[in-house]
């Protein structure tokens, strides 16, 4: 490198130093700008003949130099507003949790911490009077005086116990009136008092022996014997303090009630350590030669044993006066006092069933045949029968929340009982579940005899988590005898005309329906038949009495839910269908399939049975039942078509036919039929609907047989359509959904539909003039009058309009006709017109 260059990087490294102070110096921009400038000029020729070159170069650096400086600026600007709000929002966050602390925190600190601070406080100063009893104490007094003094303080001091003692038992007596006497043995800490009472009774014999001894020597006071005495008062001051807060403490009822749980859990669970550990003992013994798996069944011999029975006894005397308590609070209205005594029961039982777990054992019932019963019947039964006399209390006292609290109890031992493993069981039972049950379904049973709407209400969310474990568990007898209980139930209701309850009652059973099949139960189709019967059965007498009663068409939420089950299996239908298509194997596929069979095929059997039971075509009931019948017939129809089903084809193809014939159960085996509500309606359009699904898919026949049924409703409405509703409007109406069908077909190029349509047609109109205009006097032209013989006619062509109508408004029905104008156009209709009514024929 040249000499020249070397000098040229050296005068630029000394200008960029000077140029850097300057920058460092002066903050104002314009100031340095100017100041820079001025440096230059300074620097005269020389500096511009060596820096001329390197101009630019130098213009860059004072330039990034000045904008670091402005960044630097603006970001310590930045920082400090950042922290100046962030000093407001703390300074407000604490300066509004400041009181709430000191209110809650520091409150809840005292109560409980309280002690500790009042007693370092008090002996701080208990030390500093003793430190300073020498400047306090005139050390020439005599011995008389001295004598005095602790003759004096002992008296005090035993005054101050007697009376402390004396205000303490009247409170223990006052405070224990309302426990069972099984509780002072466990409330009152005996030990504690009796230490107390020995260390207070110390002090002050040696307070007399103190007195006695100053008196007998002649010896005068002095700081010692001063600070002595002073320091025995002080503790025994202390040790009546701790006297006082121990008796307030077990006299408080809170504690008591922990005190007594505790004991008896404590218990529960100490002895089910010391079973295992004896199990282990045993299993060490080489001439029994036990075995890891035997382990088990050791523990539950253990528990058959004299001195583990007399433990458990003990337990179970603890809950006699836990459950006498709380007879004591109800009856005083301490209902949330008493409550909470229950859940110290329910944590007791349910301790004792987790022990039980897994070494429970079975054993026949020598009572009852076949039955089966566990060994921890005689631990369960007294409580669960004390469980049922605190229940009918509630009942007869109409106590709402009391009632919650004890089925919710029962909910809480079913849950757990239902977790129980029994040794050596060969069939799916639970006894102890069974036992839970049976003693609720005597509740239940009270509930019927005292007339408690409310005890039978709330009762049936039991039900609900016996009806999930049950078929958890896949028990099969459980299931049986909680349909048993709901029949119960429900005739009471009925009879009582509890609708609440009946609505309940049919909600259970559709949450069983959902289960059994969402799980797949094992043998659903027995179970579901088994299950639908009841529900049959239940469904009709519910259905007779509000009718009789006059309630139903009054209380439209009792009807909906009598419906809920069937609604519930109509919609599980449809769920199935998309776990079919959704399943990873074939196998699965074919058992989703079978179960839908399965499925729609008892559903389609109770509604038929229904219909001849009900004679009736124009209840509510009926409405809900011809919903679901299109709603699954549209389903099959698409079924019948889809490639995954062809397996189940002939099967699907009887089920179309057999739900197309069943809305017409209902019209011909009613007697006369209201057709002025939309239930009539909702029967032809469940036809109709699955007529024109089928036409869509190509299923002639299915089409066909639509038109046939829906004239087959027509002809019966002239007989049975009620006298004041019979006008002659309803059976037009009713052939209207034949028509949608043809035309449709029409359009398709159905040819030999359209020729089967037409002498039906004729048939009908013929039979309509026969039987609404045959008595018309004469004289009067009958196609003057409303309706006229061509009302068919008018009817079709209206779809004109009504199609016209429609393409604008879009009404959003989802019925046949809006089906139908989805598919057609206006010209399809007058095509149709056309054809089955040529000009000839206009009148």
């Amino acid at each position: 490198m040249s000499r020249g260059r070397k000098k040229v990087q050296k005068n630029e490294k000394s200008i960029f130093l000077s140029v850097f102070k300057f920058v460092k110096k002066y903050g104002n921009k314009k100031k340095f700008q100017k100041d820079v400038k001025s440096f230059i000029s300074r620097m005269g020729l020389n500096v511009a003949k060596i820096c001329g070159e390197n101009k630019k170069r130098l213009k860059k650096i004072v330039l990034k130099t000045i904008g670091f400086f402005e960044n630097l600026v603006k970001y310590v600007l930045k920082k400090l507003v950042l922290s100046s709000k962030y000093i407001d929002y703390y300074y407000s966050k604490y300066k509004l949790q400041a009181p709430r602390f000191l209110k809650f925190h520091l409150k809840y600190l005292l109560k409980t911490q309280g002690g500790v601070f009042f007693v370092i406080l008090y002996f701080i100063f208990l030390i500093l009077g003793i430190w300073k009893v020498n400047d306090i104490v005139n050390l020439s007094v005599g011995s008389n005086l001295a004598t005095a003094f602790f003759f004096g303080t002992a008296a005090i001091v035993g005054s101050l116990l007697a009376i402390v003692t004396s205000f303490s038992q009247f409170a223990i007596q006052n405070a224990f009136s309302m426990l069972p006497k099984g509780f002072y043995e466990i409330a009152v800490n005996v030990w504690k008092y009796i230490v107390i009472f020995f260390l207070v009774g110390t002090i002050v014999f040696s307070l007399l022996i103190a007195g006695l001894e100053y008196g007998r020597l002649g010896m005068g006071f002095s700081g010692l014997s001063i600070g002595i005495a002073l320091t025995l008062v002080g503790v025994s001051f202390f040790l009546i303090y701790l006297l006082n807060r121990q008796i307030y403490s077990d006299i408080n009822p809170e504690n008591v009630l922990l005190k007594a749980a505790k004991q008896a859990v404590d218990t529960l669970s100490g002895l089910y350590k010391t079973v295992a550990n004896l199990a282990r003992i045993e299993q060490r013994d080489p001439k029994k030669n036990i075995t890891q798996s035997d382990l088990v069944e050791v523990e539950a011999l253990f528990y058959q044993s004299p001195q583990v029975k007399t433990i458990l006894n003990n337990v179970n005397l603890r809950l006699a006066y836990l459950f006498d308590y709380h007879d004591s609070l109800v009856s005083t209205e301490q209902k949330s006092a008493a409550r909470e005594v229950l859940d110290y029961i329910r944590g007791t039982i349910i301790q004792y069933l987790i022990s039980r777990k897994n070494n429970s054992l079975i054993f026949p019932e020598p009572t009852a045949l076949l039955a089966m019963t566990s060994d921890s019947k005689d631990f369960l039964q007294p409580n669960l029968e004390r469980l049922m006399s605190v229940s009918e209390v509630y009942m007869r006292k109409q106590d709402t929340y009391g009632i919650m609290h004890v089925v919710n109890l029962f909910i809480a031992l079913a849950n757990t009982s239902a977790e129980i493993k029994y040794l050596r069981l060969r069939r799916s039972e639970n006894p102890i579940l069974e036992q839970v049950r049976g003693y609720f379904d005597m509740i239940m049973q009270r509930a019927i005899n005292i007339n408690s709407f409310e005890g039978i209400y709330q009762g049936l969310s039991f039900y609900k988590v016996d009806a999930y474990i049950a078929i958890e568990k896949h028990l099969h007898l459980e299931l049986n005898s909680l349909y048993s209980t709901l029949w119960k139930l429900a005739a009471s209701a009925i009879s009582t005309r509890h609708e609440p309850a009946l609505g309940e009652i049919f909600n259970v059973y559709t949450f069983v329906l959902d289960k059994l099949i969402v799980s797949r139960y094992f043998n659903l189709e027995i179970e579901l038949s088994y299950l639908l019967r009841h529900l049959k059965d239940l469904t009709y007498f519910s259905y007779l009495s509000v009718v009789s009663n006059g309630t139903t068409r009054d209380n439209l939420f009792t009807q909906n839910d009598i419906g809920k089950p069937y609604e519930k299996l109509r919609d599980l239908s449809f769920w199935i269908v998309q776990q079919a298509s959704r399943a990873r194997s074939q196998r699965q596929k074919e058992e989703w399939q079978s179960i839908f069979i399965t499925v729609v095929d008892e559903l389609r059997q109770i509604i038929r049975d229904l219909a001849q039971e009900l004679k009736n075509a124009d209840h509510i009931l009926v409405l809900i039942f011809g919903q679901i019948i299109r709603d699954i017939g549209k389903l099959l129809v698409d079924l019948a078509n889809d490639g995954q089903w062809t397996s189940h084809y002939p099967e699907l193809k009887i089920q179309i036919t057999s739900y197309m014939a069943l809305p017409h159960w209902f019209v011909s085996e009613a007697e006369k039929i209201d057709t002025h509500s939309s239930t009539y309606d909702s029967l032809v359009e469940a036809v109709a609907q699955m007529g024109l699904a089928g036409l869509q898919k190509g299923m002639t026949e299915t089409a066909l047989s639509a038109m046939r049924i829906v004239f087959q409703f027509a002809n019966d409405m002239f007989t049975k359509e009620k006298p004041e509703r019979h006008l002659g409007f309803t059976e037009p109406r009713t052939v209207e959904y034949a028509c949608y069908i043809g035309i449709l077909a029409l359009k398709l190029g159905k040819e030999e539909m359209i020729q089967s349509l037409i002498p039906q047609i004729r048939s009908f109109e013929e039979a309509y003039l026969r039987n609404h205009f045959s008595n018309v006097p004469e004289g009067i032209d009958i196609y003057r009058i409303s309706p006229s013989p061509n009302r068919l006619r008018e009817e079709v062509e209206g779809l004109i309009q009504d199609r016209n109508r429609w393409q604008f408004e879009r009404w959003g029905l989802y019925d046949a006709r809006e089906t139908l104008f989805g598919l057609i156009g206006e010209e399809d209709i007058s095509n149709f017109v056309d054809r089955v009514w040529p000009r000839t024929e206009a009148v």
